[in-house]
């Protein structure tokens, strides 16, 4: 009678056994298939410390451009991204408060990266040249034209992107506001050197 009983338990525990394992299989196809078909887009950039507010140069009306030299692309997604260009913008305002770059209005410098595609879980970094064409002043520095009774200016990134679903996407980051009317300068950095900002999805 205890033979059959310890009989019946080894098969009940064995078909537990066979159930969880069953069980854990099914658990990792379905993650597995989850992870295959969750695509995730997530593109970064870093800027370094090389990056500074634009110079005004009073005397000949004007901004000098200084840095950054190299720009940092992170894409922690799990799907390839394209970047199809970049530019400087900034925004010159009268207002005494602004921290975005809007869409007209704006002063705009290409940067130079020829376009390129940025793999899952990749890291590039790009060198920044700026077009011969771009206005320069006797040292050398790329400089642009200083608006009338700015008080303020804000500089920014733009990123045109695109994505494998094709889905294409003008990305507009601030990094830096200053107030010109004060001097020193009243700058409010709006981003941490070496930490990376998201460039898609916004």
């Amino acid at each position: 009678m205890r033979i059959g009983i310890f009989h019946r338990i080894k098969l009940i525990v064995k078909d537990l056994g066979s159930l969880a394992i069953a069980c854990i299989a099914l658990g990792l196809s379905l993650y597995n298939f989850y992870e295959a078909h969750h695509f995730v887009d997530d593109l970064r950039f870093t800027i370094g410390n090389d990056f500074s507010i634009p110079n005004p140069d009073y005397d000949n009306q004007e901004f000098i451009l200084y840095g950054p030299k190299r720009l940092t692309f992170i894409n922690s997604g799990n799907r390839s991204a394209a970047v199809l260009d970049v530019r400087f913008v900034f925004f010159q305002t009268t207002a005494k408060e602004a921290d975005e770059c809007p869409k007209e209005g704006l002063d705009i410098l290409p940067a130079g990266i020829e376009p390129f595609v940025i793999k899952p879980n990749e890291v590039i970094v790009k060198s920044i040249h700026h077009d011969e064409k771009a206005t320069r002043n006797k040292e050398g520095n790329v400089v642009f034209k200083m608006k009338d009774n700015v008080y303020r200016i804000v500089s920014c990134f733009e990123f045109d992107i695109v994505t494998p679903d094709n889905v294409s996407s003008t990305a507009t980051i601030p990094v830096i506001s200053s107030e010109l009317a004060t001097p020193p300068f009243g700058t409010s950095d709006l981003f941490s050197a070496f930490v990376p900002i998201r460039i898609f999805p916004k």
